[in-house]
């Protein structure tokens, strides 16, 4: 581990340009092969600025691509109130946006999001977003929808913030207390839409790996659309390109999280319609008033090695990690590395006694977890069980959001990546609409393999940075 922390670089709060561009070069992985444009100059990156229409990538991507914001924190500090230009995390976003092609579509679930107005505190990081939105449906005729949680999280004054930073060109629909809920209130423990979600039905990149005329994107994140999420947080965002059977499950996931919405802005919540759907035809079915998903793994196009799980599931589903830390081949895959928001008391006994198992088979595992950055993220009893386990579980110095599962060799990169919107938690399962990827190596072939061992690679060099300064769990 380096002797200068995460933490301490973040609180001397760079914002020097040729400083930052050398910690960069010096200190960080590069996270990505993806030809982004990414600078401290804000002219290069936003659409309709100084001659530029909008910026885009200026290469085809890889089938896998990730990044994290610890790049913009080692420069830019965790704390950066006097600069209120984007990060580059939510630049790399707008050229996401940028690359849509004519006549496409764009689609978004997620919980949350912020626009300019709804604090006293600048949104130039969604802004930049929605720069790019706007030039795509007005110069190539893109359509934009967006599913967000109509509960809690956010006031009404809020939202219609975010109605009107975004209704030149976009729809926005609001679920209750999560879309496919629709108990007359929250469901016990807690149902939300929980997704951060993205979909570009075609890009102008190139040509693709598939066979299809399309070359669609799924873009999912641990974060939100929003400055707090992406400046106060440390945050993942994972770019699956040209998966075709990805994008038309993700895509489809869209429709029914909308079928169940209302157009309205909520005063208090938005109660989700009664929606209906055929069990048959869709693969969902009513339990506790909720429509799970009975299909525990999609698999996506034929050579990624890669599936997509749903939430909400049956309650007698297995948790998606107790699943892929049972019956680990230590011997193969000896090193287990996990960066998790949150881990609650209903799961973590399992979990742990299935991490604890792994190190008697002779694995190495470690875990880190957020301290803080929510209601009761860290609960006591949860801190107490993880400390008299017998690896290692730390927190992270700065608040983490990201849900990350690596499990593989510690060579060569082969092995299972599990990211996603999921905490470890029941109602990430059984309650809540969220999604889990699992990317394994070892099923990949081809030029997929090659790329999906560098996702691996780079997730990985992610967990590290995340790990930098952590400590005991209290």
């Amino acid at each position: 581990m380096p002797s200068t922390s995460l933490v301490q670089r973040c609180l001397v709060g760079l914002v020097s340009v040729g400083l930052g561009v050398a910690l960069m070069a010096s200190s960080v992985p590069a996270a990505s092969a993806a030809s982004f444009t990414v600078d401290d100059s804000d002219n290069l990156l936003r659409p309709g600025q100084d001659g530029n229409a909008c910026p885009t990538l200026a290469a085809e991507p890889e089938p896998f691509e990730t990044w994290f914001n610890t790049d913009d924190i080692e420069v830019r500090g965790i704390i950066d109130a006097s600069n209120e230009s984007p990060w580059n995390f939510a630049k790399k976003i707008s050229q996401l946006v940028c690359g849509a092609a004519k006549n496409s579509t764009i689609k978004v679930g997620m919980y949350f999001m912020r626009a300019i107005g709804t604090s006293d505190r600048g949104e130039q990081d969604t802004q930049v977003i929605w720069d790019a939105m706007k030039y795509v449906h007005q110069h190539r005729g893109v359509k934009i929808g967006f599913v967000l949680d109509g509960g809690k999280i956010s006031s009404q004054v809020a939202r219609k913030q975010v109605v009107k930073a975004v209704k030149s060109f976009a729809s926005v629909y609001w679920c209750g207390f999560g879309c496919l809920n629709y108990n007359s209130a929250e469901a016990f423990p807690y149902a939300i839409d929980h997704e951060k979600f993205m979909t570009i039905s075609d890009t102008i990149w190139g040509s693709g790996y598939n066979s299809k005329k399309a070359n669609p994107v799924v873009y999912s994140s641990s974060g939100n659309f929003a400055r707090s999420q992406i400046r106060e947080y440390m945050q993942e965002a994972t770019v699956f390109y040209d998966d075709y059977e990805m994008w038309k499950l993700v895509d489809q996931r869209y429709g029914y999280m909308k079928a169940c919405a209302n157009k309205s802005v909520p005063k208090v919540w938005g109660r989700t319609k009664k929606c209906k759907f055929s069990t048959k035809k869709t693969g969902l079915k009513s339990v506790r008033k909720i429509w799970v998903d009975t299909v525990y793994r999609h698999y996506t196009d034929s050579g990624r090695g890669t599936t997509i799980s749903f939430s909400p599931q049956p309650a007698n589903a297995d948790d998606y990690f107790v699943r892929q830390l049972t019956d680990v081949d230590c011997k193969v895959d000896n090193q287990v590395r996990i960066a998790m928001f949150k881990m609650t008391s209903k799961v973590a006994k399992d979990l742990v006694a299935k991490m604890n198992g792994l190190v008697k088979q002779g694995c190495s595992v470690e875990i880190i977890l957020s301290q803080s950055g929510g209601s009761n993220v860290m609960e006591k009893w949860v801190a107490k069980l993880l400390n008299a386990a017998s690896f290692e579980a730390r927190c992270t110095a700065v608040p983490m959001h990201t849900k990350l599962v690596l499990v593989g060799s510690k060579g060569g990169h082969m092995g299972r990546a599990l990211l996603g919107t999921a905490n470890m938690s029941q109602s990430g399962l059984t309650y809540s609409e969220e999604h889990v990827v699992t990317v394994d190596s070892r099923r990949a072939v081809g030029i997929y393999r090659t790329s999906a061992q560098r996702l691996y690679g780079n997730l990985l060099n992610g967990w590290n940075e995340l790990d930098q300064g952590s400590v005991p769990c209290k």
